[in-house]
């Protein structure tokens, strides 16, 4: 009966290695793929009037020209976004500041083979006078 125990968990061990093979990374990236790269990342304004508008752009290339995808986080309470395309995203403050905020704006740009890059951009939104 021991014996036979000792067999069974040797065998749900086995199963569980060819399992863990067969799920490597390796079937999911390319190890050959070269990440895309960020050249800049640009806001305009910098800095923005309560309820006004502002412009994040990111340039950015892949070293293998594989097509690009772009996605991005905002990381701050003041910001909100009105629309996104592509490699650029237009953000408004999402309310009245009665004091200076700022807010991190990351970009995330990924290639078709699942290799991404970030970088990011602070701005600020002031009070109305």
């Amino acid at each position: 009966m021991r014996q036979i125990a000792i067999l069974g968990i040797v065998s749900i061990l086995t199963i569980g290695v060819l399992l863990t093979i067969g799920c490597s990374d390796d079937d999911v990236t390319d190890p050959d793929n070269q990440a895309p790269t960020i050249q800049s990342i640009t806001a305009n304004p910098d800095t923005i009037v309560a309820d006004r508008r502002l412009t994040v752009t990111v340039d950015a290339s892949d070293p293998d020209d594989d097509e690009l995808s772009y996605g991005w986080d905002i990381h701050g309470e003041s910001f909100w976004a009105l629309s996104a395309s592509d490699n650029r995203i237009e953000l408004s403050n999402c309310c009245s500041v009665t004091e200076i905020n700022t807010a991190w704006i990351v970009a995330l740009v990924s290639d078709e083979h699942g290799a991404t890059t970030r970088d990011s951009v602070q701005v600020w939104v002031i009070p109305k006078e």
